[in-house]
């Protein structure tokens, strides 16, 4: 089923790359280059899920999950699952994705059936 993903990354290549797996799959992409531009993009027309970098200049992805979960936590915003992404991905990241509401988060660079994957099972775990 395509779904309508928010993906956000400041690195060009990074998101010609997701989007065009996205793409591939069916699924309606939108677009942000960081964590601002997304909450924007959110509170004008919410996706169905957020794919974002974590390392970002202006706001980054913790930050911007942080936003996006208190936005839903006062009713601006519906529930969003997110995903994130980083290059430097450790067990202490995966634990400040956890705690600022990530669902899951994965190490670059991310493989065409974990990335499809992972949005299905976010999307249809709504």
């Amino acid at each position: 089923m395509p779904y309508t993903v928010l993906v956000v990354n400041d690195d060009a290549i990074d998101m010609l790359i997701t989007v065009s797996l996205l793409e591939t799959a069916d699924h309606r992409v939108l677009r942000a280059f960081n964590g601002r531009q997304a909450i924007e993009q959110c509170l004008k027309s919410p996706p169905d899920l957020v794919v974002t970098d974590i390392d970002m200049p202006e706001m980054n992805g913790l930050e911007a999950a942080r936003e996006l979960r208190r936005l839903a936590d006062i009713g601006r915003l519906p529930r969003i699952p997110i995903l994130a992404t980083s290059a430097a991905m450790s067990e202490e990241r995966r634990r400040d994705c956890q705690e600022a509401g990530i669902r899951q988060a994965f190490g670059k660079p991310m493989d065409f059936r974990t990335l499809l994957e992972a949005v299905a099972s976010a999307c249809e775990g709504r």
